[in-house]
């Protein structure tokens, strides 16, 4: 199981569950050796750890000591990895009141806890901190962090921070960033950024490649039923499997022959289950 699968089947949150599969409290295998590695659970070893744990009603309790715990690491601790793995888990849980202490870091020296902090705000308290980062947007030498809060308000319609975009995504020259910038400009400035977007529908990066069709499923330019019918012949079956999932989303019927043979010809069981549900979405 993945992380997100393992914590629905525990009922847990997903960052509880990250820090004590980290702390070793749970079974689980991480894949890699780096901070960002994926994490693995087998079914039954959660089963078992389920039967010795099933009375201890202790999922309340282990939530609010690692959120207190992390806290206290912002109050506190004046390592950087902490600080960072602090305020990233705090806003991904969704911690209001650790907000105060998230935005103390705001104005940090280290460019990846600024990132954090203004990423934490712009999605926990955005309403009360507008003030506060647009002058980090003003002011911040960062494209990594002005990008983050430039993102927030373009899509509020702010002209600043619409044409900050555009001319990054223009005068850069990686293009891993470019490709972020577009992924937010791409609802804002279509006509600009979707001649470059279906592009990555073809890039050597699988992760792209797949963030890019995901992105399809929510905007339309002339040629989309193309890309998708497409997609249907990639040899990479997460890309693959998306495709035909969008493909019914939009009620393409020019892709049905080919679904259709899919249905008689693939090996794999779990696409053709998925073909046979996008051909009755289409006709549906």
């Amino acid at each position: 199981m993945t992380l997100k699968e393992a914590s629905r089947y525990l009922s847990l949150h997903p960052e509880v569950l990250r820090k004590k599969a980290s702390l070793g409290e749970i079974p689980a295998k991480k894949l890699g050796k780096g901070e960002k590695s994926s994490w693995r659970f087998v079914k039954a070893d959660l089963d078992r750890w389920l039967s010795v744990n099933k009375n201890s009603n202790r999922k309340g309790t282990d939530e609010n000591k690692i959120i207190e715990d992390l806290i206290n690491i912002l109050k506190t601790s004046d390592e950087i990895s902490k600080i960072e793995d602090a305020i990233n888990s705090l806003g991904i849980m969704n911690i209001k009141s650790a907000v105060s202490e998230i935005a103390k870091y705001i104005n940090s020296p280290f460019e990846d806890i600024r990132w954090l902090s203004s990423r934490a705000l712009v999605k926990m308290d955005f309403g009360n901190n507008r003030e506060l980062l647009y002058s980090i947007l003003l002011s911040d030498k960062s494209d990594k962090v002005r990008i983050e809060i430039a993102s927030k308000f373009a899509k509020e319609g702010d002209e600043y921070s619409i044409n900050y975009l555009m001319e990054t995504f223009r005068k850069t020259s990686d293009e891993q960033e470019k490709y972020n910038v577009a992924r937010r400009l791409i609802m804002i400035k279509p006509e600009a950024i979707i001649p470059f977007f279906r592009t990555k529908l073809h890039s050597f990066n699988l992760a792209i490649r797949y963030r890019t069709l995901c992105d399809l499923r929510n905007i339309g330019y002339e040629g989309i039923e193309s890309d998708l019918i497409n997609m249907l012949n990639e040899r990479e079956l997460t890309i693959k499997r998306k495709a035909i999932e969008i493909i019914g989303m939009k009620k393409i019927k020019d892709a049905v022959p080919l679904l259709q043979k899919i249905i008689d010809s693939e090996n794999d069981n779990e696409i053709k289950k998925i073909a046979a549900q996008s051909i009755a979405k289409i006709f549906g």
